[in-house]
């Protein structure tokens, strides 16, 4: 029977798999005679896209197979299997079963299924806008909700650490400079924050308000081991949306080693996934040195 120790552990060999798919080469689209690393990497990819598609009922063609209750980590589970699938197959995976499997995060979410995460709504949404009004009214009443909480707060005070790091590092990837033309979600004066805050002239509105997100969130180096590892994961992610309206790339990539340095030690985590972590941390120092 499956439960949710399996579901995290085939998450798990995914993120190691796809950790050493980016040191190994398969990330490379060049048209270069692949290695037998690489084509063992994709061998991985497509076993592990056929225990995603068992845990997510689909099964074979002509065949009936019980779907697992795991709507709270198709989000995950989709796009870690995107990224396995189009390596190890070549191409996108099938649009009606990433389609299917959605639907079914949004039909649970309306009925009020609480494990179900805003953010995870939310960012399988950004891929569904055009599909039907609903779910693009959905979407935008979702954002403007949003965006009305971080015009007094900057954060995301109601919810958990977690899930705060989860919603900015959506919304700093989106362009949101057609919601900052009315006056309803007009930046305040920075000038009246604490602390010596500078911003370029190249700053536009929906900018200078990413820009306070990030003053408001940012943790220093200090900062990191102190934090859970779930919301360290969060945390990174949030950093990894930074660049590059708010953070060179050099200084982004450098707050990303310090992260990926500290959980390749949490004692909490599947081994796996430090594995990963100590694979990511290895390589971006190899690469340093050149």
């Amino acid at each position: 029977m499956l439960d949710r120790s399996d579901i995290k552990d085939i998450l798990a060999r995914a993120q190691y798999i796809l950790a050493c798919c980016q040191t190994d080469g398969n990330f490379i689209l060049d048209g270069h005679l692949k290695t037998e690393d690489e084509k063992r990497n994709e061998e991985s990819c497509r076993s592990l896209c056929n225990s995603i598609e068992k845990i997510l009922g689909a099964g074979l063609p002509g065949q009936r197979r019980r779907a697992v209750s795991v709507e709270e980590n198709i989000g995950d589970l989709l796009d870690t299997y995107d990224m396995l699938y189009r390596i190890g197959y070549g191409r996108q995976p099938d649009r009606n079963f990433m389609e299917r499997q959605r639907n079914r995060v949004y039909e649970s979410w309306l009925k009020g299924k609480s494990k179900i995460s805003e953010s995870t709504v939310f960012a399988l949404l950004t891929k569904d806008l055009h599909e039907s009004q609903q779910l693009s009214d959905l979407y935008t009443t979702i954002l403007e909700n949003w965006l009305m909480t971080l015009k007094r707060h900057d954060c995301f005070p109601e919810v958990t650490g977690y899930e705060n790091y989860r919603r900015l590092a959506l919304l700093m990837r989106l362009n949101l400079d057609s919601y900052f033309d009315d006056s309803q979600f007009s930046v305040t004066d920075l000038k009246s924050k604490k602390g010596p805050i500078t911003l370029s002239d190249r700053y536009d509105e929906a900018d200078e308000a990413k820009w306070r997100w990030y003053v408001k969130n940012r943790l220093e180096e200090s900062d990191l081991k102190a934090l859970p590892t779930a919301i360290l994961k969060s945390y990174r992610a949030f950093n990894s949306s930074l660049f590059p309206t708010v953070l060179d790339y050099e200084d982004q990539q450098e707050i990303d080693t310090l992260i990926l340095e500290e959980l390749s030690t949490r004692p909490d985590l599947n081994p796996y996934e430090r594995k990963s972590y100590h694979l990511l941390v290895a390589n971006r120092k190899a690469l340093m040195i050149f």
